[in-house]
């Protein structure tokens, strides 16, 4: 029994201990200046290089929110991104910034990388696919949970088409088969 008594004492210390750390992470920015491990804590995804506009759209998407968490200052967003870019992502963006000065590659923002990164990651013959992918769904063997999934994923980066909370559930429900709607 004594045992079991440490183990729960150490426990509890360490689930203390992580509590404290997690509480502090989202006080980031205040009464201090950013530092990348502010960014880093978020545990941003890495981007490999992976060619699916839906992965690529997705991991904008969450590095955005890492930014927004972390209250990173615009001049460092492109830098912090690039600390998650591995393997044939690193070598895209070698490749498209080696004519660059370093000065002009430390001058890119967030929206020039956001622009290159998309036409790169997210080509619009690829964003009008799934938006056609998108704008066919419809529920065939697929259980409710399945299509739900599938709908949920094209449907975040669509807003245009589902530009109310109505409007979405008017699409979601029209995908369904018949006798489930």
């Amino acid at each position: 029994m004594e045992f079991f008594n440490d183990q729960y004492v150490a426990l509890s210390k360490a689930a203390a201990t992580a509590a404290t750390a997690a509480v502090g992470a989202t006080w980031i920015g205040v009464g201090r200046a950013f530092q990348y491990r502010d960014f880093d804590n978020m545990n941003s995804l890495v981007f490999e290089g992976v060619q699916d506009p839906i992965i690529g759209m997705r991991w904008l998407s969450d590095v955005e929110g890492c930014f927004f968490m972390c209250s990173c200052p615009a001049d460092q967003k492109v830098k912090c991104a690039l600390n998650v870019l591995q393997s044939g992502a690193k070598d895209w963006w070698m490749l498209v910034t080696s004519s660059y000065t370093p000065e002009q590659r430390a001058s890119v923002s967030w929206e020039q990388f956001s622009d290159m990164f998309r036409s790169r990651y997210v080509p619009l013959v690829e964003w009008e696919r799934v938006a056609q992918e998108y704008l066919d769904l419809r529920q065939g063997t697929e259980l409710v949970m399945e299509i739900t999934k599938m709908f949920t994923k094209r449907a975040m980066f669509f807003h245009k088409f589902v530009a109310s909370e109505k409007a979405q559930m008017t699409r979601y429900l029209s995908i369904l088969k018949t006798d489930i709607r």
